[in-house]
């Protein structure tokens, strides 16, 4: 991304987790999500970013490309800017899945900023794996 990127203006950025871990699925450590993440980026992988939008309660995902992470905090750039509606930060950010191949992993992060060029969250201690 370049330059600064935006503040979020998205109520409830900072909230904790509203997903239930669901049977079966599998807690991933933050050292082992930073590790996936970075070999996504290394294979040039994406991964799936959902947002709700306030008012009409409509899900949107863009697809992202990580940017490399050696620590919580995480940049990825949206694979097709011109997807990314106008007014983004004032959609609330949900959640992102990745996949490897091998394994499917569900993050909810905490949104640090976003814009029509990407996103930057902070990494929770724990994501889970929803399929092997």
């Amino acid at each position: 991304m370049t330059g600064k990127l935006q503040e979020s203006t998205v109520s409830g950025n900072r909230q904790q987790s509203n997903t239930a871990p669901q049977q079966g699925w599998e807690r991933v450590t933050r050292k082992r999500l930073i590790n996936t993440l970075n070999r996504i980026d290394f294979l040039s992988g994406s991964l799936t970013v959902n947002f709700k939008h306030p008012k009409y309660n409509k899900i949107i995902s863009l697809v992202a490309t990580p940017r490399p992470c050696v620590d919580a905090s995480l940049r990825c750039k949206w694979s097709q800017p011109s997807r990314c509606p106008t007014k983004i930060h004032d959609y609330e950010f949900l959640n992102f899945f990745l996949t490897d191949g091998l394994q499917q992993i569900f993050v909810e992060p905490e949104l640090l900023a976003v814009d029509r060029e990407g996103i930057q969250v902070l990494l929770p201690e724990h994501a889970y794996e929803i399929s092997a």
